[in-house]
């Protein structure tokens, strides 16, 4: 059975313990041309699973695959304001290697840099 994780938090969720257990990064999106309103939640979600534990490709479920690891880590978009496009995403901060800031910009900076 192929998995698709929830990168989208619930309305009104914030990160317990914040400041101490995640790391939280506010995004502004700017919607392609065409692109309706309807559109911006996915891409948010989608925001959070490439900088985090997403992937394009199909993944089984299976006790090898890695899928509880992956759920465990993955990032989150809350706070989705349509008003100024703008959104919060929270990475676990156990998903970074202290003290490695290049490290933590490739995930949430580098890996998104060129979505579209």
């Amino acid at each position: 059975m192929a998995v698709q994780l929830n990168y989208l938090a619930p309305p009104d969720w914030q990160p317990p313990e914040a400041d101490e257990r995640y790391v939280i990064v506010l995004f502004k999106l700017q919607l392609a041309p065409g692109v309706g309103e309807n559109m911006f939640a996915q891409a948010a979600a989608s925001i959070a699973a490439e900088s985090s534990t997403g992937t394009w490709t199909t993944v089984e479920h299976r006790p090898d695959s890695g899928m509880e690891l992956a759920d465990t880590y993955k990032a989150v978009a809350y706070d989705l304001s349509l008003t100024d496009h703008m959104f919060k995403v929270a990475y676990r901060v156990d998903l970074f290697e202290p003290g490695n800031i290049s490290g933590f910009l490739a995930g949430p900076l580098g890996n998104v840099a060129g979505m579209k």
